[in-house]
């Protein structure tokens, strides 16, 4: 059988953060899964390599893989691919949380994790065509009455992380043009944010790849390339994490890489100097907001003298940080992303940031409040990206609130920005920060703040 995975892109032609383009891993390691049981296997990333809409078409079965904001496009996909007789498969956050949406335009969703349900799926259909199902845990489908049935996930069953094998790479179409390689080392998270799925998705409980595993996989990467990863927090043992960057450290590998942590890595003792020496360069860290009440009511179990303590200690050993705020609380001003483009500027380690809308993304318990409490202005998914209000907020209108984020991401990449870089790229022989983020950011965000604009034309015009 040959089968076909398709990573939908967010189809935005200028996009502040396109130039640090990280696919999610879950479709190249269910191919190498599919293709090392004997399966003709292609993976196609939207945003990285584009698709062969003709090896698609030749496909037995497709499997599509979206978020929230690219469930419309998904859909569209799938819906053409469907009517040409291929059977779609259809997984990934969104599906997993609006399974009878998903259904109306494919053939199957398998929710949550799919390392095991997915090959049960493709075995059963390989052999018996297009059937119900009923035993494989996390599918859904649709029965001859036109129901949807969601079997239940296994309770309290989660894959083991070391009987996974390394995601193969070179199943990617067009693999040649993937500017960073993600791995995984680590899945769940023991916190419970409201505005996250990580938790609804993974589970609370942290779950670990070994450190042999992981070492492994990374001299699988091509040399010299740079390596993403992609855990929620890859800090969550913090001796596993030194004895990670013990190993790498070890065996040699001279790769630069970057990672997803909280602030508390910043409290063990020299962590953040044992990552720097293994070759860890930026920290991506949700930092979310410096109003404490607005932490506190995010359920981000962190306060702003962490936020302080993690940057400085940044600073101190020379890592970089890509700052990902969030507005929109209740507890939130009127000028809050302001106030937090000028918090980024005077912490020099903050090379990057973003400042994103709070969205309510299905799964999240923001988003079962906010249906709760009827403030969802509209479920046009393509706008629950981050970038666009999709909620009333308490404190300020919804204009405001649209017009003073992306103002905000505005204000942080200005003049003394580029003067920074510029500096910066002096000292280190690094001129990437002032020569390119800083017109691509320029361009890309006032080219946002018109699409805004016609989408609030749109907004009040529905209203």
């Amino acid at each position: 059988m040959r089968i076909a995975f398709i990573e939908v892109g967010n189809g935005r032609r200028f996009d502040v953060f396109k130039e640090f383009t990280i696919f999610r891993l879950g479709a190249p390691l269910l191919a190498t899964i599919l293709h090392e049981r004997g399966y003709k296997v292609r993976v196609f990333v939207e945003d990285i390599g584009g698709v062969d809409w003709k090896w698609v078409r030749s496909a037995d079965i497709i499997c599509v893989s979206t978020l929230t904001s690219t469930a419309p496009r998904a859909y569209k996909i799938v819906k053409e691919l469907r009517e040409s007789g291929i059977s779609v498969i259809m997984g990934g956050v969104h599906p997993t949380f609006l399974p009878e949406e998903s259904l109306r335009f494919c053939d199957y969703v398998v929710r949550g994790e799919a390392d095991e349900t997915l090959p049960m799926l493709i075995d059963l259909l390989e052999s018996k065509g297009k059937v119900y199902p009923i035993d494989i845990p996390g599918v859904s489908y649709m029965n001859n009455l036109g129901q949807t049935i969601n079997n239940p996930l296994l309770p309290d069953h989660f894959v083991d992380l070391d009987e996974l094998p390394a995601p193969d790479f070179e199943l990617i179409y067009n693999q040649k043009n993937i500017p960073i390689y993600p791995l995984s080392t680590s899945r769940g998270c023991p916190f419970n944010c409201s505005f996250c799925s990580v938790v609804p998705m993974f589970g609370h409980k942290y779950r670990f790849r070994s450190v042999e595993k992981t070492v492994s996989d990374i001299k699988g990467i091509p040399p010299n390339a740079k390596i993403f990863f992609v855990d929620d927090n890859i800090g969550g043992n913090k001796a596993r994490l030194r004895e990670l960057c013990r190993w790498i450290g070890i065996v040699g590998t001279g790769r630069k890489w970057s990672a997803q942590v909280r602030t508390d890595v910043a409290k063990e003792p020299g962590l953040m100097a044992a990552m720097k020496e293994a070759g860890c360069t930026t920290l991506y860290v949700g930092l979310e907001s410096i109003n404490p009440s607005s932490l506190i009511e995010g359920n981000k179990k962190q306060k702003r003298e962490d936020i302080v303590n993690f940057l400085e200690e940044a600073e101190r050993n020379k890592i970089n940080v890509h700052g990902m705020f969030v507005v929109g609380f209740d507890s939130d001003a009127r000028d809050e992303a302001k106030k937090i483009a000028k918090f980024a500027r005077e912490h020099g380690s903050i090379g990057t940031i973003q400042i994103m809308v709070l969205t309510p993304l299905p799964g999240t318990p923001f988003y079962e409040e906010m249906v709760k409490e009827k403030r969802i202005i509209h479920k046009e998914w393509k706008f629950y990206n981050g970038h666009r209000v999709v909620f009333t907020p308490k404190n300020t209108s919804v204009s405001r609130l649209q017009t003073d984020t992306l103002k905000g991401m505005l204000s942080f990449y200005n003049l003394s920005y580029l003067l920074k870089g510029l500096k910066r790229g002096w000292r280190e022989n690094n001129w990437f920060y002032a020569l390119k983020v800083w017109p691509y950011a320029q361009v890309a965000l006032r080219t946002n703040i018109m699409e805004a604009r016609r989408y609030l034309k749109d907004i009040n015009k529905q209203s």
